[in-house]
């Protein structure tokens, strides 16, 4: 014997063993014949023992990067070496579509309902979105050629047809299923193999073929043949010959599953205990705020040639050295090479470049003026920088009621009221009211927009594909607006747990209205006793907002999370059913989270904030159609007598209509 003979007679010994084991199993339990467990093992097990140990078989389901998963699979041939196993019992596994090489659908006896059984299932998993090529793929060889697609086979150990018949159902089946949503390869054990053929145009070379995915095709110039050969014995040789094939160029690839889908129902906010920065020995050291105003440490070189703005460099401070970072057209690895010949990793982030921690000190880097203009044929120019950096948020200024309502007015009234000696202790409390409620208030955004850009893709049906007879969409938001939910619901809640504590600092205590019903009722009556507009306010006002709450605790405690959007068909296109909260669409239900709390916090700050008036100073509320387009406050500080003292009083509407 050949050693090429000796590994065919072996595969080939290798398919008596499994026919063996597939009649012992039918002889032992009758119902094994219908398929089950015990006949899918005999595959995974012949596999496990043939395969690259790269790769392993088991039965489970596939998941994709949005969360998408097929139906339970027979084999599921994946990278074992990259893949992370997420086990479901002990037998079955979910599995990242990214690490599936292969799907194999087991069949006693393949007729025609079984093979279009297998077409289906084998469709399931192709049809999940797999990760593009990119640089973090490994090849499996030093070649070019690569493969990432899922091979898809249905592997028969009988069949009641003749065998050129059941070809014939295959050419039938693949009408209803888009190219690469078809199995690539049909198998019976001891009687032969289904599958793809190719022949270039003007040759008559044939040779095998898989149309695995279209990113693995780049649109040949062949002739694609669906071939039905009667190998007999070797029918298990010819199946073993492509899956070897097409493991040998299948790529390592990192299979980390998107946070996204990992950390669903997980906060959304930390909470910072401790910061720390890399002094020039690479310790981790306490950050500590330098006591000196920007203006004594922060210096700037603007660089320039011929009256061409060039770029600017700035100093940062840090710990024992500095961090240089660099705006504009020239490397910065380039100018740290003339003024210190170091040439340090440079990390780029948001438009800038930045250095490593360097043993700098600001008068050494006002001394690069001179070695910059000496060394090249560059204009230094030293620069102090102002004292603060005024940047709008959201492109936003004052302009937008909720930055001058929530940011600019209470700050300017506690001022006004209490004095600039308490401004420290104010703004510590109300910066855990207001930056949560800005968070808040751009989730909400976020909603509205994930929604309208969505719905207007899918009139236009810019995200809507047809793959043979079958519509699908090329975007989903169901991960990124379920993530918009938690933060909006999350961000809530925050708000809701620091108004307490900003009230009591302005003297009113309200800490019972989160309280459980005794102990807010209890609350309640001695508050109605001493502040009846009080009373009344958070009669109204808690409802809503322990609704929020409870939804937030749902979130976090007992798993509920956003269901993904469900789609009708229309025509050729899809129409979104918007998911509902609280029996509200969710951008309108986020929009009513906005509003009741945005204007429950702007009114019961501005009513403590009342009782801290003296003399003859009150708070007075400018009527919507007068505010300054500019600057919309919605309150002043006004003289007794010269205006009308405003009223706690719920009013249910909009934070903007009030």
């Amino acid at each position: 014997m050949t050693g090429k003979e000796t590994i065919a007679g072996y595969i080939a010994q290798a398919a008596k063993l499994l026919r063996a084991e597939f009649e012992h199993i039918r002889t032992t339990n009758p119902h094994a014949g219908e398929g089950g467990k015990e006949v899918e093992n005999i595959v995974k097990e012949f596999l496990n023992h043939h395969m690259p140990q790269r790769f392993r078989a088991t039965g489970g389901f596939v998941i994709d990067k949005f969360s998408e998963m097929s139906g339970h699979e027979d084999v599921l041939i994946y990278d074992a070496l990259s893949s992370p196993v997420y086990r479901y019992t002990e037998e079955n596994q979910i599995i990242s579509a990214d690490a599936i090489a292969s799907v194999v659908e087991v069949k006693s006896v393949l007729n025609k309902k079984e093979l279009e059984n297998g077409f289906e299932k084998i469709s399931q998993v192709k049809k999940l979105h797999k990760s593009p090529i990119s640089q973090m793929d490994q090849k499996a060889t030093e070649s070019n050629l690569t493969t990432h697609g899922t091979l898809g086979v249905v592997f028969g150990f009988s069949t009641d047809l003749n065998f050129a018949t059941l070809a014939g159902h295959c050419a039938e089946l693949n009408e209803q299923y888009d190219t690469y949503l078809r199995p690539d390869i049909i198998v019976v054990l001891d009687v032969g193999v289904i599958n793809y053929t190719a022949n270039i145009v003007e040759s008559k070379q044939i040779f095998d073929f898989a149309t695995t995915s279209e990113e693995d095709v780049p649109i040949p110039p062949f002739f694609v043949h669906l071939a039905a050969r009667e190998d007999g014995s070797y029918a298990l040789n010819r199946f073993f010959v492509h899956l070897m094939s097409h493991l040998a160029f299948y790529p390592r690839r990192p299979s980390i599953p998107p946070y996204s889908v990992m950390l669903e129902g997980a906060a959304q906010v930390a909470v910072m205990s401790a910061t720390y920065q890399y002094n020039t020995e690479a310790r981790l050291v306490p950050f500590v705020p330098s006591p000196q105003p920007p203006t004594e440490t922060l210096r700037e070189i603007k660089l320039s040639k011929n009256k061409e703005q060039l770029g600017t460099l700035t100093f940062i401070p840090w710990q024992d050295g500095g961090v240089i970072r660099m705006k504009g057209k020239i490397p910065l690895e380039a100018i740290l090479v003339i003024v210190s010949r170091q040439r340090p990793m440079i990390l780029p982030s948001e438009g800038y470049q930045y250095s490593m921690v360097l043993k700098v000190t600001r008068r050494d880097f006002e001394n690069w003026v001179e070695v910059i203009e000496k060394q090249s044929d560059m204009k230094a120019e030293l620069v102090v920088p102002p004292l603060f950096e005024v940047k709008p948020l959201f492109n936003e200024g004052t302009g937008e009621p909720f930055m001058a309502r929530l940011f600019l007015a209470p700050l300017d009234m506690q001022q006004g009221i209490m004095g600039p000696e308490t401004k420290k202790p104010f703004d510590e409390h109300w910066s855990g009211c207001v930056y949560p409620a800005l968070e808040m208030r751009k989730a909400m955004l976020a909603i509205k927009d994930l929604v309208d850009k969505h719905k207007k893709a899918l009139e236009k049906k810019s995200i809507v594909r047809k793959k043979g007879n079958q519509l699908y969409l090329t975007e989903k938001i169901d991960n990124p607006l379920r993530s918009q939910v938690a933060q909006l619901l999350e961000m809530a809640s925050h708000v809701l747990d620091h108004i307490p504590g900003v009230m009591k600092f302005l003297g009113v205590e309200m800490s019972f209205y989160a309280e459980k019903e005794s102990r807010f009722l209890k609350g309640l009556e001695k508050a109605q006793r001493e502040r009846s507009e009080l009373g009344d306010y958070l009669l109204r006002w808690r409802p809503k907002v322990m609704a929020i709450d409870e939804q937030f605790r749902q979130m976090r405690y007992s798993a509920w999370h956003l269901p993904n959007i469900e789609y009708t068909q229309d025509g050729d296109g899809f129409v979104m059913k918007e998911l509902k909260i609280d029996n509200l669409p969710v951008t309108e239900y986020a929009e009513r989270i906005f509003n009741d709390i945005t204007l429950g916090l702007e009114e019961l700050i501005m009513y403590a904030l009342q009782g801290q008036t003296r003399g003859s100073l009150m708070i007075d509320e400018i009527p919507l159609a007068s505010r300054d387009p500019q600057n919309p406050q919605r309150f002043k500080r006004n003289m007794k007598g010269m205006g009308t003292s405003w009223e706690l009083k719920w009013s249910g509407k909009g934070f903007y209509e009030s």
